[in-house]
């Protein structure tokens, strides 16, 4: 009798942490504190909850069109470098003044172009707006090279005459 009731305590106690180490592995993300708890919808997980997408939109000099739909962001500071990935919906019309205002050019070397929009097609798979597949997109960069900031962004038309911006402005001082 006394077997039983340990060995049904053993197996109890295999079965408590057997569960909580599911759940931990369940419910644990990469992004540590800031996995959930923001209160922003246009957020994506991981995005520091003090930081607003107007916030690191200033923070960063990231001049947005007048009109602006389907934000999604993550912006974080608490290492180097302060980012702001971002998608959003605006006029194709509203395009080239965006890329004017944020000293953005339409990109030239083919194998950079390349690896930089693989890169934005993950971000912005990450922010759950995918960039659509096949040579749609066009990628813009910026030209200061010797500057602590980089600038990134795809644009490609998705209805109408609108176009989904997706992009990546990082500040490494």
């Amino acid at each position: 009798m006394k077997a039983r009731s340990l060995l049904t305590a053993l197996v109890g106690a295999v079965l408590v942490v057997s569960a909580g180490t599911a759940a931990y592995t369940l419910l644990w993300t990469p992004d540590g504190p800031f996995a959930e708890g923001n209160a922003d919808p246009r957020t994506a997980k991981g995005s520091d909850p003090r930081i607003s997408f107007e916030r690191a939109a200033d923070d960063l000099r990231l001049r947005l069109p007048p009109v602006v739909s389907e934000v999604r962001y993550l912006a974080r500071h608490d290492s180097r470098p302060y980012f702001l990935w971002f998608s959003f919906v605006t006029s194709c019309s509203a395009f080239p003044e965006f890329a004017t205002d944020n000293d953005l050019v339409r990109g030239s070397v083919k194998q950079a172009d390349s690896i930089a929009l693989e890169r934005l097609r993950k971000l912005a798979r990450d922010l759950g707006r995918p960039i659509p597949e096949g040579p749609t997109a066009t990628v813009w960069t910026d030209e200061n090279e010797n500057d602590s900031t980089n600038r990134a962004v795809a644009t490609t038309h998705v209805e109408n005459r609108e176009c989904q911006v997706v992009g990546a402005f990082e500040a490494y001082s």
